[in-house]
């Protein structure tokens, strides 16, 4: 295997990023969509609609979302963003798995890791920017806290690697927080990632193939 040429992308400084001046559904769940679209003078029957095509779908332009009017299209595609964690490195391994590391809205990067398996896929995903914990044998632990990742920014990992992948509907996902951070540390925004992720209008992922490591 090559010499790398220069660190990887999760050991790199974060560049700057300004705030995102538009609105992002990639990540709402339905009471942000509900909220976001009432603002829009839209009728709540809209939100699942929406919330349908972002997961169960995962379509990832306004043009794709055939069960919206034209000019519903075309204002959400003006007005509000459909833009998911980018994938910046990626590391295969021998065994099938690959490493990636995600860029944030801020610049900030974590880890995910997919690992395919017959008949199913896990995802390995990250609930913090860094860790607290400080355990000895982490790497992770070397960088200390930076920040929580956001519910947005957790269900964004998924999303992001089940489209790069390929992954193909009605092919079981099991989920594991063993990425970057200790989960229990950012409680409140694991659970409202739980919400979106088990909902049965979207990924529609039983709590039984989630796993919360701590």
């Amino acid at each position: 295997m090559p010499e790398r040429s220069q660190a990887p992308a999760w050991d790199r400084p974060a560049p700057e990023v300004l705030p995102p001046a538009r609105p992002n559904a990639a990540g709402m769940s339905k009471a942000a969509l509900k909220e976001l679209l009432k603002e829009m003078g839209e009728p709540a029957f809209r939100t699942t609609q929406i919330f349908e095509g972002l997961y169960r779908q995962r379509w990832t332009s306004w043009e794709a979302f055939t069960n919206l009017s034209k000019a519903l299209r075309e204002r959400l595609q003006a007005e509000v963003d459909i833009h998911w964690p980018e994938i910046v490195e990626s590391i295969a391994s021998e065994d099938g798995s690959t490493k990636h590391a995600f860029r944030m809205a801020d610049g900030r990067l974590v880890e995910g890791v997919h690992m395919p398996y017959a008949g199913r896929t896990t995802l390995c995903i990250s609930s913090q920017v860094g860790c607290a914990m400080g355990c000895a044998f982490c790497a992770t632990g070397q960088m200390g806290i930076i920040r929580n990742l956001s519910a947005a920014e957790i269900v964004g990992q998924v999303m992001t690697m089940l489209n790069a992948h390929g992954h193909e509907a009605g092919v079981p996902v099991n989920l594991v927080f063993m990425g970057m951070g200790e989960p229990m540390h950012n409680l409140n925004q694991v659970m409202r990632a739980f919400e979106i992720l088990r909902d049965a209008s979207g990924l529609a992922i039983p709590p039984r193939r989630i796993t919360l490591s701590t």
